[in-house]
């Protein structure tokens, strides 16, 4: 496809780093975990019975991607919480186009978990 361009330029930059292809989960594993359990902390106090349902289920779905246990049905259900949060939260009030930017970068990491496993230094095993 990309024949035009010389050899040299097609070549990866630092080969010695694919052999590191399990940080990359596991650094999104991380973010993911934190901002998880800090977005479920902060809305476990609204007084809406849905609102605190999804924030206790991203608490423990965030756990369990932290530990790297059950990795990708975790993002799956994580991402399917992010996804009915922003729905329950554009109920509830407006959201700012960040809010929404911030919610789909949550809900991109989570399918990229999906797909990626779990990485380095997790309870599941890679196939």
């Amino acid at each position: 496809m990309f024949d035009f361009l010389p050899e040299t330029l097609r070549l990866s930059l630092f080969p010695e780093l694919l052999s590191w292809w399990g940080l990359a989960p596991f650094f999104f594993r991380l973010v993911i975990a934190f901002v998880s359990v800090k977005e479920g902390l902060a809305i476990r106090r609204s007084p809406h019975r849905l609102l605190k349902i999804v924030a206790y289920g991203e608490i423990i779905t965030a756990i369990f991607i932290l530990l790297g246990f059950q990795t990708q049905l975790s993002a799956l259900v994580l991402a399917f919480l992010s996804f009915s949060f922003l729905l329950l939260q554009k109920q509830i009030r407006p959201l700012t186009p960040a809010e929404k930017h911030y919610r789909l970068l949550h809900i991109s990491i989570c399918l990229s978990l999906l797909f990626l496993g779990p990485g380095f230094w997790s309870i599941d095993l890679p196939l």
